[in-house]
């Protein structure tokens, strides 16, 4: 419902200056982009060939379309705290869990009363109740451009390429001539 309701944030122009702010407000703990953040989400500039309403169902329905690198983990220790976060990674004697701003949580497994995936995202839900619909637009703005620069290496220029292209066709006429 939340998603249908905030739709016509996909025909706002957004500002990426202001998406950058916004970003390293509410995205920052968990996701880096341009040398902002913390790597714990998935990465971000291999997103931004995604349409804006992808992003949109992403930033306000988290558990959609959760991938289960990063579904929440919740373990229980011995002495009663809770630790939470992603299964960054485990062993025969331990585990460590990732949560916000990077951190890491090693418990070994003798010390855990109880370990659990929670079925959703690390990601919170409810971000449309912290980032207007016009902050909203302004983040997938920066999403939508964040992408890898093309590739650069000799021969890789679309005009050369059109040129080639033209050649051939000729070529391809004069013969059907002959």
């Amino acid at each position: 419902r939340v998603v249908e309701a905030y739709h016509d944030v996909v025909t706002l122009k957004g500002d990426t200056t202001r998406g950058r702010k916004l970003f390293a407000k509410s995205c920052a703990p968990c996701h880096r982009l341009e040398e902002v953040g913390h790597v714990v989400g998935p990465d971000l500039a291999a997103l931004a060939n995604k349409t804006p309403a992808f992003f949109l169902t992403e930033l306000l329905d988290p558990n959609r379309n959760v991938d289960s690198r990063y579904l929440q983990y919740l373990a229980i220790g011995g002495d009663g705290r809770a630790y939470s976060g992603l299964l960054a990674s485990e062993s025969a004697n331990s585990i460590t869990l990732k949560g916000q701003d990077g951190k890491q949580f090693e418990l070994a497994r003798g010390d855990i009363e109880q370990l659990q995936a929670t079925g959703k995202s690390l990601m919170p839900e409810g971000l449309e109740r912290d980032l207007s619909r016009q902050d909203l637009a302004d983040v997938i703005a920066l999403l939508s451009t964040s992408g890898a620069a093309p590739k650069s290496f000799a021969g890789n220029r679309p005009a050369v390429v059109a040129i080639q292209n033209q050649r051939l066709a000729l070529l391809a006429t004069n013969a059907a001539i002959y």
